[in-house]
Formats: C-alpha cells, sequence, structure tokens
C-alpha cells in the first residue's frame, strides 16, 4: 500500500477579485486573460479520472513532507499541455515528481472561446499527504 494518498483538485487562477479568469492567445501568441471563458480546458474522463491517473502515476520521493505543489500549465489548442513549471512546491524531491507526472497527462479538451480553440494557461495543486 502506497504511503501517498494523492488528491487532485483542477482551479482556475483567480482574478484580484471572486471572479474566475482564463488566459489565451492572441493574434501575435501572447497569452492574453479574459473574464468568464465560454468552455474551459477539460481532462478527457473528468477531474475524478485526472485524480486518479496522478495517483496511480505518483511516487513518493524519500524524505518528502506533506504539503501542496502547485504546477502552472498551458492548454494549447491542440489538447497538449506545454509550459509545465512549479508556481509554488514544497522541494525534496516533491516538485520534480508532480511535474514528471503532470508530463504524463493525456492531452485535454482545449479551451474554446466561442468556436475558436484558445490556449488557456491553468493551475493545478497536488496535495502529498503521508500516512
Amino acid at each position: 500500500m502506497r504511503p501517498l494518498v494523492v488528491t487532485l483538485f483542477l482551479i482556475f487562477l483567480l482574478s484580484c477579485k471572486e471572479d474566475h479568469f482564463e488566459c489565451l492567445e492572441s493574434d501575435e501568441e501572447e497569452i492574453v486573460c479574459l473574464i468568464n471563458p465560454v468552455i474551459s480546458p477539460q481532462f478527457p474522463a473528468g477531474i475524478k479520472a485526472m485524480t486518479e491517473f496522478i495517483g496511480k502515476n505518483i511516487q513518493h520521493p524519500a524524505g518528502c513532507a506533506e504539503g501542496k505543489v502547485f504546477v502552472q500549465f498551458v492548454v494549447e489548442k491542440d489538447g497538449s499541455l506545454t509550459d509545465l513549471k512549479v508556481v509554488k512546491g514544497i522541494g525534496a524531491g516533491c516538485d520534480e515528481e508532480a511535474l514528471r507526472v503532470m508530463k504524463l497527462v493525456p492531452k485535454f479538451l482545449p479551451g474554446k472561446q466561442g468556436d475558436v480553440r484558445v490556449r488557456v494557461q491553468m493551475v493545478v495543486p497536488i496535495n502529498f499527504i503521508l500516512h
């Protein structure tokens, strides 16, 4: 039995207040933010399936304490994940492990603004819990 239980909650970055926003590309391929997007990117089988995928693939690094690692990434127009980076970590190998597993995640269903597929920046917190 694994000494680690991983929980995952997919969240969007929060704007300065309580409104959600998504970041997407403009004509110049830069990322811009829009309030209340029409369709958010999604893991193909939903959040629960993503949680299960990460739980099956993650390994608890020796010396890793409990805590959350926040991984930021961009969901591209084709659903692939790019620009993965840890925006808040706990060290001791947990940050690297969270990135390794997120690189294994299959393509998302891409975000859309109207009928146009767009790039969307997202953040996923991964909890490391010892038992």
